[in-house]
């Protein structure tokens, strides 16, 4: 089988000593020279069809650098699956010591410390907290909650490991934005656009008494309400377009607001673009609803 096909089957780097063994010195030569093989690296070959490829590079680096190198910041959060998109560069996490002139596409986060590690596919990458005080900074605002408020509810981090975390680290972008998130979430906000909402829209004195993430069991349904003013039994939904969209889940939403109602308690329905377009209009609306419902008993 010829070499370049070979490498094709295989999208993970080689050394030059590993490639010679197999097959020999001048096909690896006659390989790169047809353009079918690429040095990635020093001393660090791929397949041309995966010289682009994220994963063959975070792979490549690692073959690279050795022990106790490891993927860091976003690379790994995207290697832990709390982020969509694929960064455009690896993150690389060296020790201090460590001096070595990199391409574009890899840059190296060197540290004293030994940070805590985990395997992924075969990647040594560093823990998600790790991850998340490294990279969180360079993330959009957006992107930012998301993957936090992600991490939490799959339990790759809790609030001691990112405190740990961000006290630890000697650089963290971000870092006293990224506690005051940890706390709102510890608070009970469950999702980005509920933390925003309670930061930046239902913010003042007459929303104080709302209760995050509060439980009603109905005819043995349960059901977590967003925010919740117990004196006047209504709940606030924040309706994210990402997850009340589709058909099935209006169906859902119009069920939950009749089983509510049922036990006498009125679910008020805030969209995206309102609460951010328009958020002192969100706090007009629900702060006469709230008079109203107050002044008449339930």
């Amino acid at each position: 089988m010829p070499l370049a096909e070979w490498m094709a089957q295989r999208p993970m780097p080689y050394s030059s000593a590993e490639l010679c063994a197999l097959f020999s010195r001048q096909r690896l030569r006659d390989a790169v020279t047809a353009g079918t093989v690429t040095r990635i690296l020093p001393d660090c070959y791929v397949s041309s069809q995966y010289r682009d490829s994220f994963h063959a590079r975070c792979a490549a680096a690692l073959h690279w650098l050795g022990a106790p190198a490891a993927i860091g910041s976003t690379s790994a959060l995207y290697l832990w699956q709390l982020m969509e998109d694929e960064p455009e560069v690896v993150t690389a996490v060296v020790p201090h010591a460590t001096r070595r002139s990199t391409p574009s596409w890899l840059r190296l986060y060197r540290t004293h410390a030994a940070l805590p590690t985990s395997t992924i596919n075969g990647w040594t990458v560093v823990e998600a907290q790790i991850a998340l005080a490294q990279g969180y900074g360079a993330l959009s605002a957006y992107t930012r909650s998301r993957v936090l408020h992600r991490a939490f509810a799959w339990g790759h981090v809790s609030a001691e490991s990112m405190v740990d975390a961000c006290e630890n680290l000697p650089r963290v972008r971000r870092r006293g934005e990224l506690l005051r998130r940890v706390d709102r979430i510890l608070g009970g906000a469950e999702s980005y656009l509920e933390e925003y909402s309670v930061a930046h829209v239902f913010n003042t004195a007459d929303f104080e008494d709302l209760v995050p993430q509060f439980t009603v069991r109905v005819e043995g349904r349960i059901y977590r309400l967003d925010l919740y003013d117990v004196e006047s039994r209504t709940a606030v939904e924040l309706d994210g377009a990402r997850f009340h969209s589709d058909a099935e889940s209006r169906r859902r939403d119009v069920r939950r607001d009749a089983d509510l109602a049922s036990v006498g308690i009125l679910t008020v329905r805030f969209s995206y673009a309102d609460l951010m377009n328009r958020p002192q209009w969100c706090r007009q609306r629900l702060a006469a609803i709230l008079q109203v419902r107050t002044r008449t008993p339930q």
